[in-house]
């Protein structure tokens, strides 16, 4: 059963596919998505580790995951970010 989804982008097909290979040769679930976007499906934060060594190394960036937390916390502090976070005077 998976339980998190992590998005790696690429440069270009040659590095998406070789990513692709890796991926396969270590059993993981994945999705391509148009069009130089893996979706990736992992259950715990040691295979997120071996993800993130895999599309590194292949020249990818891998997205931050946006936990239920996260988004709560955005949520909340959208309206008092220009109080904490005042603009920079020129």
């Amino acid at each position: 059963m998976f339980k998190k989804k992590i998005e790696a982008t690429f440069g270009n097909d040659y590095a998406i596919e070789k990513a692709e290979e890796e991926l396969k040769k270590h059993n993981f679930h994945f999705k391509r998505k148009i069009p130089l976007k893996l979706e990736i499906f992992v259950s715990n934060k040691k295979d997120i580790e071996k993800i993130t060594k895999i599309v590194r190394e292949n020249l990818g960036y891998v997205e931050e995951i946006e936990t239920f937390k996260k988004k709560i916390i955005k949520t909340i502090t959208y309206p008092f970010k220009a109080l904490l976070l005042p603009k920079k005077k020129k």
